[in-house]
Order: structure tokens, then sequence, then C-alpha cells
């Protein structure tokens, strides 16, 4: 179990998130939220680390001799607990002078507004968080205004590997969207003995009854999710933390670390490559079953390419050339039909995602004959040693 979780786990997990949040928005309303929000004593984790959140809804203490810097709030209702924590172990809440957030949910942002208020610290978060923070959770993509919290404002945004600096402690931020657009996976390193650690604290990658075909209020979430977990595994890790306790084994870890277990439990690279595995794993087959629910029905199975958002990212980032593009399962437009449509993303230009969009606005004009073309519905080929890109357009005919 502290290598990480197994699949049967991560299904578990996934399924208390979805009836965790078809709950009521206050958070002591349902039995999981509760025992998600049980007091636990604090502990140091390693190094300058140290634990003042709730029995699962996580928050860390980083200290520094200029101040401190504390990440997630929990609930509104876990705030009391973390200022108990922070004094139980010695430190003063006055001294947190940041805070960050790893995404704006009101189960680890609710209290970030209180917080600020009793700390008077700046608040540090990604943009395109900071406007659901500013909502108060209102307008969210999935949950619409289900699940509020008191709005807060940010006094600084972070971008990809944006920096925080504070008394010789640097945290670098990593935007990795999908839970919600500016989920962020916070990154240190820090020194414990004679070795210095990488700490990840990765962010949430669950997808909690979420839609991810077709969404027209997030259309670019799958691409978002697999570049997350692109982005999470590229990361060096030692030391796996994340924003439930149950994520990375939180409760085994911490009673082998308080029965004086040697290596120090929390030092787990299997746990993180373990989780990362298991909840792609796990997002891939809701994708898969919500993008092809009938594959043994379905011609255009042959054309499912995930991974084509790390592709496409790829082949515009290293200024690729189209070499070729090929149409597959059209039955009555012709091609060259459509290949008038591309008449302004020629063979030879600089591949652009922008331009591959403004092909697919005008081929679907041909609604008749063809569903809207979706990004799901290419196939992307990169040649690095000619630094070129082939792609195929999976049409999906309408038949009747």
């Amino acid at each position: 179990m502290l290598s990480g979780m197994s699949p049967l786990r991560y299904c578990l997990v996934t399924l208390f998130l979805i009836l965790f949040y078809s709950a009521t928005t206050n958070a002591q309303a349902d039995a999981e939220s509760r025992s998600w929000n049980q007091p636990v004593k604090p502990f140091r984790i390693i190094g300058n680390i140290y634990y003042v959140g709730a029995s699962d809804v996580t928050s860390y203490l980083i200290v520094t001799p200029k101040g401190h810097i504390l990440l997630d709030s929990g609930f509104v209702e876990t705030v009391p607990q973390i200022q108990r924590n922070i004094a139980q172990l010695g430190f003063k809440l006055r001294d947190v002078k940041i805070l960050i957030n790893s995404h704006a949910h009101y189960d680890h942002a609710g209290g970030l507004a209180k917080l600020k208020q009793l700390t008077g610290a700046k608040l540090i978060v990604s943009a395109a968080d900071a406007k659901l923070l500013a909502a108060g959770g209102k307008g969210d993509f999935a949950f619409a205004d289900k699940f509020t919290y008191p709005p807060v404002k940010a006094d600084r945004l972070v971008d990809d590997w944006d920096e925080i600096m504070l008394g010789g402690v640097k945290l670098v931020a990593h935007v990795t969207p999908g839970h919600t657009r500016g989920s962020t996976t916070w990154t240190t390193k820090v020194q414990d003995g004679a070795k210095e650690y990488n700490v990840v604290f990765a962010g949430s990658t669950s997808a909690p009854g979420y839609k991810l075909v077709d969404n027209e209020k997030y259309p670019t979430i799958v691409e978002d999710y697999l570049l997350t977990f692109w982005h999470l595994r590229a990361l060096p890790c030692d030391v796996f933390l994340a924003p439930h306790g149950m994520f990375f084994s939180l409760k085994e870890k911490s009673k082998l670390l308080a029965e004086g277990k040697q290596p120090n439990p929390f030092i787990d690279p299997e746990g993180y490559e373990n989780y990362l595995k298991d909840s792609e794993a796990e997002f891939r087959k809701k994708l898969d079953q919500q993008a092809y629910p009938h594959p043994e029905r379905d011609e255009y199975r042959k054309c499912w390419q995930p991974d084509r958002a790390v592709l496409m990212e790829t082949a515009e980032k290293r200024r690729y050339t189209l070499r070729r593009v090929e149409f597959l399962g059209l039955t009555r437009a012709p091609d060259e039909k459509m290949r008038i449509q591309m008449r302004d993303f020629n063979e030879g230009d600089i591949f652009t995602r922008a331009k591959l969009m403004a092909s697919f606005k005008k081929m679907s004009r041909f609604h008749r004959e063809i569903y809207p073309l979706r990004w799901n519905d290419v196939m992307v080929g990169l040649d690095e040693r000619d630094k070129t890109v082939d792609l195929i357009v999976c049409f999906r005919p309408k038949r009747g």
C-alpha cells in the first residue's frame, strides 16, 4: 500500500470523489466529507516541511527563516485545525507570509479567505484558478455554482515554471490542468541529513463525474489531462505528497514515521510512479468509454490516439512543417472537396494548432454529411529527422 494505490484502491478513491462532489456545499453535511476533515496530530514530514492538515484534506507548512509558506486550506471548517496544528508545532500563524493552492475546489481552497485574513499573507495562485477563487467556486466548468466558498482574491499570479522565493526556499509552480483549469503541482528541494530530496506536491488527476468528450464548457479538457500526465511523469520525485492523504498513504506513512521507521516512509518515488500509472490508466479507461461507448460497432476506433496533444505541442514548439494530410472514413464527400477547406494550411507550412482548428471549422460546414470535427478525430505522426508532421483526419459520416 505504501508504494502507491492499487487499481482497486484508485477506483474506490474515484468513487469517493464522485460521492463527495455529489453532496451538498456544506463540507460537514455528509459522512464522507466529515471523515476527510477529522483532526490529526501535526508532524514534521521531512526537512522544513510539516503536515498541518486534517485526516485527508491536506495542508502543508513550509518553514523558512524569513516566514512560512502554507499550501492549501482544506474546507472552511479546516481552518481552526490548521491554526491549532501550527501552534502545536511551535510556529506562529502570523509568520505565514505566503499562501498557495493546489486547485480551486472548496475542499482545498474553502479556507483561503479566512487564512488570508488571519495571517495577512499574500495569496499566489495560477491565473486560471484565480478566476474561480475570486468567484468563490461559482461558475466551475463541472459543478457550476454547486460547491461554493468565501471568495478570495489573488495577490500574484503564476504560470508554468514560475518560482516563489522566501527565506532561501524556492518553490516551482507547474500548471497541471484538467481537474481544474489551473490545477497546480508545486515542487521544491529539501535537505534532510546529508541528502537533498526532490519533493512533489502533486495536483489532483481524478475526473469525478466529468464529461471528457465534446465538453463545450472545457473543450481542451482531454488534451490538458494528457499533457498533465506527461508533465508529472517528467518531474523528478523522491517525496510524494498530494491534496488528499489517500493518494499517497498519509495515514500509513505517518504511523510508520511516528514509530521511527527508517528510511523515512515519505521518501517514496515508487509510490509516485504507481500513483501516476494508476490514475492515468483510470483516466484513459473513462475517456475510452465516453469516446467509444460501442467499440465493437465503431469502425473509426483505429483513429484513437490519446497522446495527440503532446505530439501537437511538440510539433508546434519545434516549428515542424506539414508534410501530408490524409482523410479517412468519408463515404460521400470526395477528399478533394475537403482539401479545398484546408487551402490556408498547405503542405509545407509551419504546423500550428490554430491553423488546424480553422480548417476544422471550414470542413465542419458540411454538417449534413459529417459530424463536427474534434481533436479526437485527428491522428498525428512526427518525423524527428525531417521535422515534419503527417496528419490523418478521421471523419465520422452521418448515416441515414
